[in-house]
């Protein structure tokens, strides 16, 4: 039994299993306010690419945990921005804040979006945006809690090895000005840095498999230079799959935020902020800037 209203936030791609995971929710505990942005669109006859509509849908948010009901709030989510903002209307209300994070496979929320009995299906296109754009949550956004979910049905999982992965990214050409390493001579690099240093097992994976996202993301410019914009995003949700038993939250948060360390005014911001509540991830992601930094040497 609750003691005090909890706000249940599902962050996930298209098609990663939100509707189902929300039905399967609501039965066991029906005590709880359903919002589905997509049912409020259908319900004030909304497109799927209209807007307009959030103030209003998240107002009823605030409405219903001010009144002392718990609401899961089914949307996609993927905006790290958005979901602090949000949480930041809730301030002044004793609540519970949860995130529950999708963790299903690009292809599976591909295949089954395109599946979907309804009038408009996101276009893989969108749903691949979506991919790109996804911003691991972090506690720092206003979260108490922090979930991975994985879909009871295993073909929309996967698991990855570490070793395995190192090995088939070995002789990969980065093909950029910025590193002399292949990806996988990088990578090693780094969490061999990490190593040295008497970190953690889970810092040492995030070194190992920080870059992950690369080969999802490469684009080659008109000069013949690679580039992988959205590396640091993709790569956190593919961190969700490694094989294992470690803290899946922590590393992805880690591998979320490792580009940002790079970044001056991010950096000098940030650093002021380490050990402040919400902010303890912040000394693993400036430890993996160090080892990221010292292995372009």
């Amino acid at each position: 039994m609750l003691t005090k209203p909890e706000f249940r936030m599902l962050v996930g791609l298209p098609g990663s299993g939100k509707s189902y995971y929300s039905k399967e929710f609501i039965e066991k505990n029906p005590e709880y306010i359903y919002l589905s942005s997509d049912n409020f669109r259908k319900e004030h006859g909304l497109k799927d690419t209209d807007n307009s509509f959030w103030d209003e849908f998240n107002q009823l948010a605030k409405l219903f945990l001010s009144a002392g009901k718990s609401v899961l709030y089914d949307a996609t989510n993927v905006n790290s921005k958005r979901r602090a903002e949000l949480l930041n209307r809730f301030k002044k209300i004793d609540c519970t804040k949860t995130c529950v994070v999708m963790a299903t496979t690009l292809d599976a929320c591909l295949k089954n979006n395109r599946s979907w009995s309804r009038d408009h299906i996101v276009p893989d296109t969108s749903v691949i945006k979506f991919y790109h754009h996804f911003q691991f949550p972090q506690y720092f956004e206003g979260w108490d809690n922090i979930v991975i979910h994985k879909p009871h049905d295993i073909t929309m999982s996967k698991t990855y090895c570490v070793e395995t992965i190192l090995k088939n990214v070995k002789d990969y050409d980065q093909n950029s000005k910025w590193h002399k390493y292949t990806l996988g001579g990088h990578m090693t690099r780094v969490g061999d840095y990490l190593k040295s240093k008497g970190t953690d097992e889970e810092l040492v994976l995030a070194g190992y498999i920080h870059d992950i996202g690369k080969p999802y993301v490469k684009t080659t410019d008109d000069e013949g230079q690679s580039h992988y914009k959205h590396h640091d995003n993709v790569g956190a949700y593919e961190s969700m799959f490694i094989k294992g038993t470690f803290n899946r939250v922590r590393v992805a948060q880690i591998i979320a935020l490792h580009m940002n360390a790079h970044m001056p005014e991010w950096a000098e911001k940030y650093k002021a902020l380490i050990g402040k509540p919400g902010y303890e991830i912040l000394k693993d992601v400036f430890m993996l800037e160090e080892a990221d930094s010292h292995s372009w040497e």
